[in-house]
């Protein structure tokens, strides 16, 4: 009999939630979605896809910023990290080494550091720099790359 009662009760409470509206009546936004993938960038809007970089392959994305101030910086297998500013991608490659896949990218007191197979290398206005040792600008002890799977992103 205990187990028909609550059985019941468990009814009637389910059905009154199903008349209930929830208190939430408007979509959320939706923040875009960077995927790096072996045939470029992948950009997810909330209801399409869209490839950037066809036919690179693309080991790292970092976003800085949102809305229409972000930058996005992608870690290249062949053009270094170009940088899209919400308009047009420019080219980022001056200093690395030729032909080096940039493996990861990452952000660190306000500087975008990328990881090759030559090491780290810091950006700085207008080329990218190696970075001795591993430590530049706070970032010490960087022995290895952080995995080119992470997806990293920072708002400012």
């Amino acid at each position: 009999m205990k187990k028909a009662g609550l059985l019941a009760a468990a009814l009637i409470a389910l059905a009154a939630l199903a008349s209930c509206t929830l208190p939430f009546t408007s979509r959320p936004t939706v923040t875009p979605i960077y995927a790096a993938t072996a045939n470029g960038l992948s950009v997810f809007n909330g209801s399409t896809w869209t490839n950037y970089l066809a036919g690179d392959q693309v080991n790292a994305v970092t976003v800085y910023g949102s809305g229409a101030n972000a930058n996005i910086y992608v870690a290249t297998s062949a053009h270094g990290v170009p940088v899209y500013d919400g308009s047009s991608w420019t080219p980022s490659a001056t200093g690395l080494p030729s032909g080096a896949a940039v493996n990861s990218i990452f952000l660190g007191n306000n500087y975008l550091y990328a990881w090759t197979a030559a090491g780290l290398y810091g950006d700085e206005p207008k080329q990218w720099c190696p970075v001795a040792g591993g430590t530049a600008r706070g970032v010490t002890g960087a022995t290895q790359a952080p995995s080119s799977h992470d997806l990293v992103t920072h708002s400012a």
